[in-house]
């Protein structure tokens, strides 16, 4: 059996049941960055406002939710495609499970929805490889696929850039991929 090369620890997502909504009202791109200059990490805020504005300029869809952002990429190949793919998630610094409280990369579309096109599949896993190699990298294997977490406490100006520049790379390849 091949073994994935993994970097860093390895974490299972903690269960969530789906369709449960969280009370409260969903994050805004204020409440969320105010969220992460209260964190210990005084790079946080930076760091999360870097990778917003890049997701932002590169034209992803962000969508707000309740405990997280997630930045989402269109592309021609995707058989859902009035849906944006999921490419990275920014959760929370006040996120009750305290192994949430990450930036995660990776793709949100492979256990979710049956047959993915084969080439979008290998954009997506390099794509998501590219973080692998990263200090303090947790693999995390969710409902809806593979991703690479780092905590908010690993969180600098520096490497959100690196991240930043992985996610307008993504987005820029997502609507590039033709069928």
């Amino acid at each position: 059996a091949l073994v994935p090369r993994v970097i860093g620890r390895t974490a299972a997502a903690p269960g969530k049941s789906a369709g449960v909504s969280r009370p409260g009202p969903n994050l805004t791109r204020d409440s969320f960055l105010a969220e992460c200059a209260e964190s210990a990490n005084p790079n946080l805020r930076n760091a999360a406002e870097r990778l917003i504005s890049v997701a932002e300029e590169s034209g992803a869809t962000l969508n707000w939710g309740k405990s997280s952002l997630s930045i989402r990429g269109h592309c021609p190949l995707w058989k859902e495609g009035r849906n944006p793919v999921s490419i990275a998630w920014l959760y929370r610094p006040s996120e009750p499970a305290a192994d949430w409280r990450v930036f995660m990369f990776g793709a949100g579309i492979f256990r979710s929805y049956g047959d993915v096109d084969p080439d979008l599949k290998e954009f997506l896993e390099a794509y998501g490889q590219r973080f692998a190699g990263d200090d303090h990298a947790v693999e995390r294997r969710t409902m809806s696929g593979p991703g690479w977490s780092f905590q908010h406490e690993h969180a600098t100006l520096e490497q959100a850039s690196v991240w930043a520049e992985r996610v307008a790379d993504a987005l820029k390849g997502l609507r590039e991929l033709q069928a």
